[in-house]
């Protein structure tokens, strides 16, 4: 088990990758190494020692720096992410990879000698009668290694690497009529966006949006594409893109995705800011509409219209809030003394005390001359 980032811009990566809307991630909240792949995650601790690699056992796993989860082992395969080819390790050859030194297992008993070479003989190479184990190896690595270069696919077939100068000329199959290009003068960045247009106040204007916004860039760490998708404003997935098919991929699961409509409208959230807390202040947020969302808003529901469970939380504390404000201007208003409010009228009728003396009614001649008596 491995504790979410306390980085919270993270930590909404890691909830739009597990896909758990029922369970937002906290600062305090522990993920399953079965959502990582092994590359995240460092098990030893290693040495270069004499130009051998030396490992020694961690005694408690940890995750790599930048590491996310990308694995939904109990969900279809295809929402699991897909992680470009590990890349080898800088500084070394990989042709002639430094020798790994690892601490020895434990003798086998003289029974369990026997019965492994007796197998031995068996179970060896089809050439095999071998003096001793290393030329066994030998030969066994020697066919692997045939085998594996007569199955070399022809490097002429392989797909281009993908680039960003590749993604703005080709011809990218959006996934919907909403999604467009949109045209930046940052060189390495390609922007693909969703539009909205509506007419603000004044009849000549427009007011221009982008609800979901995936960007292409160039990586800061080698050739690879790194896509981020942003919606309403927000990051909510990061990965890295090395074909055109991850990339069509990612443009496909952004249009999926359904947006949290947040937790108050800015015409709800007015009535209410009169009374808002400075705490409460700091979970809040708006974007480019004014909406106000909650800041551990997960920016995606199951269904479209939904709200997720932070700004949902948000919304009843900011519903309690302007009723105590109503309450509290009720209030002042009644210890004003103001003879139009109802309940204070009421109140003053049940003060009055009563007695078994007949009322004498005080009015003017006007009224008694009106009254016909």
């Amino acid at each position: 088990m491995f504790t979410a980032p306390k980085d919270p811009k993270v930590r909404k990566v890691w909830q739009y990758n597990l896909r758990r809307l029922d369970k937002p991630l906290t600062e305090f909240s522990c993920v399953c190494e079965r959502h990582f792949d092994p590359r995240f995650i460092v098990r030893d601790y290693v040495h270069i020692i004499n130009g051998a690699e030396v490992r020694i056992p961690r005694g408690k796993p940890k995750l790599a720096e930048g590491a996310v989860p990308t694995l939904l082992p109990d969900l279809p395969g295809y929402l699991s992410k897909k992680l470009p080819k590990q890349r080898p390790t800088k500084g070394r050859q990989q042709s002639e990879p430094a020798t790994q030194t690892i601490l020895p297992p434990p003798t086998p008993s003289k029974k369990r000698k026997q019965s492994l070479q007796g197998s031995g003989d068996d179970k060896s190479c089809p050439d095999g009668q071998a003096e001793d184990s290393g030329d066994v190896v030998g030969r066994c690595s020697g066919n692997a290694d045939t085998r594996t270069a007569n199955q070399t696919v022809n490097p002429a077939i392989r797909e281009q690497p993908l680039t960003i100068e590749r993604l703005r000329k080709c011809d990218m199959e959006l996934p919907s009529v909403c999604w467009c290009l949109l045209g930046t003068r940052d060189p390495y960045r390609v922007v693909f966006a969703t539009t909205e247009v509506k007419k603000t106040a004044p009849e000549d204007s427009l007011e221009v949006m982008h609800p979901k916004l995936v960007s292409f860039s160039k990586s800061n760490d080698g050739p690879e594409i790194m896509a981020e998708a942003y919606f309403q404003g927000a990051l909510c997935c990061k990965a890295l893109v090395t074909s055109l098919d991850e990339a069509k991929a990612i443009l496909r699961d952004a249009n999926a995705t359904h947006m949290c409509k947040g937790a108050m409208t800015p015409s709800e959230f007015a009535e209410v800011s009169r009374g808002v807390t400075t705490q409460l202040l700091l979970k809040i947020g708006k974007n480019d509409e004014g909406t106000v969302f909650s800041l551990e808003c997960t920016r995606n529901v199951d269904s479209e219209g939904s709200v997720c469970a932070p700004c949902r939380l948000l919304r009843k504390t900011l519903q309690s809030r302007k009723s105590r404000v109503l309450k509290k201007l009720m209030k002042d208003c009644l210890d004003e003394g103001d003879p139009a409010s109802p309940q204070q009228t009421t109140q003053k009728q049940t003060a009055t005390p009563t007695t078994t003396h007949p009322t004498v009614i005080i009015c003017s001649a006007a009224q008694v001359l009106t009254n016909g008596s």
